[in-house]
């Protein structure tokens, strides 16, 4: 019987991570991730809320497009933005 040896080139060399570091890492992007949907909710229920407000002040439902909408025309006209557009 013959015997064949094949060398098999290394394509990368991965880097020695330990696991606590990767439970590190998960462990951030997990707390940005938390921080991000809290902060989602949050803008969520303060569109809610306005939406509330301006169908009890004006009479009429809006949907949440037109509620950002008003918000932001609203900040624009009190805070222009004085940066360069790039287009």
């Amino acid at each position: 019987m013959e015997c064949t040896t094949m060398e098999i080139p290394q394509t990368q060399n991965a880097p020695d991570v330990s696991c606590e570091t990767v439970a590190n890492q998960i462990a951030t992007l997990t707390k940005a991730h938390l921080n991000e949907l809290e902060l989602r909710e949050r803008n969520q229920r303060d569109l809610e809320a306005l939406q509330e407000v301006i169908s009890l002040e004006e009479g009429e439902y809006l949907d949440t497009e037109e509620i950002v909408s008003r918000v932001l025309s609203f900040y624009n006209r009190f805070v222009p933005f004085k940066g360069v557009l790039l287009s």
